[in-house]
């Protein structure tokens, strides 16, 4: 069950397994035997070369393994039976891989997505439809508020229309319109929250059990914010979709729900609009459902609100980095926010979603290009500076997801503003196939 520097076996090792022995590096305790392994992180650390693995820690370490049993409520050396589970609030449903990294990001019993992969169409011929799709519906988002402004009637028809074409372009590559999801400015904020929450409502419609209504589900993402430009001080800063919002603020979800009535829409559009800010615990506004009592429609534009709320420039919050804002929303998952809804965001979204740019533990600068579903923490990513300030290096493809010694040691440990970013993403991303086709077969289906 040991290994002893390089000796012996290596123990089974499973994100939400108890740790059969101690494991340390030469000065750190790791995981004591019988501690729970509760992380994508701690799994990767554990799995590194310079880690032992022992019945009995070291001497200078003895102390420190002792002190952390008693805390978890272990008998020292011995190893632990696991703890019960948590019971859920609802029958748990095992849709995807058990083994997951997906799995310690929820709580015990509740849901696993499985892993999809939309690619029917290749990338670079896709994005350029999804750009055409995405301007015509900020010209078109921009012309519906203004209707709303004026207390005109709402001219849905055009509308209707793009948003089915959202739908289609993410079902024929979902990654080239996520990717847009990641080129920001700070101008026009409002109307590219709205496109974003239609954007991401569609890609979970499926997992949501929504398919058959998602082009009425990202209709009513896409104008969930609608009545704010109807409140009396026309509060358009925005809202981090975490904290409670005050006063006025509190009323734009039943004043959009009360615009959208007049136009005789389905159930799910005008559940998506009035229930965006209820929460799964009974916190929310403005009529403060709980649980079951919030539709479907009402969870998943929830999440994708505050998904893309999080990760925007506002002067209300400190935008997060899309890493930081999916552990602020899977911290809150069967709290605020339904578990099903959170574990589809990120399974579909990602720890670093695609069009990304990041940093790795080498030194080199990429772009996120494809998003594994089994290591939500290692995509695969487009290498395009070997280090900082490099202009020469030819952009080139790597799985981070591999663990072969080329791959050994590189993690993405940074991501960059995208409101600051100076790199062509979509030009950049446009590469992949290509490369794909002449790279390992193990990124063929990115071709």
């Amino acid at each position: 069950m040991s290994r002893e520097g390089e000796g012996g076996a290596l123990p089974h090792l499973v994100i939400g397994g108890v740790m059969p022995c101690h494991a340390f590096t030469d000065k750190t305790l790791l995981l004591a035997q019988g501690e729970r392994i509760g992380s994508a992180l701690q799994l990767e650390r554990l799995l590194r070369a310079d880690v032992i693995f022992a019945q009995e820690p070291p001497p200078h370490l003895a102390g420190a393994v002792a002190e952390r049993q008693r805390a978890l409520g272990i008998a020292p050396s011995a190893t632990s039976a696991p703890p019960p589970r948590a019971r859920p609030l609802s029958p748990p449903r095992q849709d995807g891989p058990a083994d997951s990294e997906l799995a310690a990001w929820m709580p015990p019993g509740w849901p696993v997505p499985a892993p999809r992969n939309r690619t029917r169409v290749p990338f670079h011929v896709e994005i350029a439809e999804a750009q055409n799709i995405h301007r015509e519906a900020l010209r078109q988002v921009r012309e519906l508020t203004e209707q709303a402004r004026n207390r005109r009637s709402l001219n849905l028809e055009p509308v209707y229309d793009t948003v089915g074409q959202v739908v289609t372009s993410l079902e024929r590559n979902e990654q080239a319109f996520a990717s847009l999801l990641w080129v920001k400015s700070r101008d026009d904020a409002l109307h590219k929250h709205m496109i974003n929450t239609c954007v991401l409502a569609a890609m979970l419609a499926e997992p949501a059990g929504l398919r058959e209504h998602a082009q009425a589900l990202a209709l009513g993402a896409l104008m969930h914010d609608i009545g704010k430009v109807c409140l009396p001080t026309e509060d358009l800063r925005g809202h981090d979709g975490l904290s409670a919002a005050q006063g006025e603020f509190q009323e734009h979800p039943a004043i959009g729900a009360a615009l959208a009535a007049r136009c005789g829409l389905p159930a799910v559009v005008m559940e998506a609009i009035s229930q965006h800010h209820e929460r799964f615990d009974g916190c929310g506004y403005p009529l403060g459902l709980r649980g079951a009592a919030i539709s479907p429609a009402g969870r998943v534009v929830a999440v994708a609100n505050a998904y893309d709320a999080l990760t925007a420039e506002s002067p209300t919050h400190t935008r997060m980095l899309a890493s930081e804002a999916m552990r602020a929303i899977a911290a809150q998952a069967g709290k605020a926010f339904d578990p099903q809804a959170v574990g589809s965001l990120v399974q579909a979204v990602g720890l670093f979603p695609v069009g990304s740019v990041v940093a790795l533990s080498t030194g080199e600068r990429a772009i996120v290009a494809a998003l594994n579903a089994s290591a939500i923490a290692r995509p695969t990513v487009l290498v395009i500076a070997n280090s900082p300030g490099d202009t020469n290096t030819k952009p080139y493809l790597l799985d981070l997801s591999q663990r072969s010694h080329l791959f050994s040691g590189r993690e993405i440990v940074d991501m960059e503003n995208p409101y600051c970013s100076d790199v062509d993403v979509v030009g950049c991303l446009a590469m992949v196939p290509e490369l794909a086709a002449q790279a390992q077969p193990s990124l063929s289906s990115l071709a």
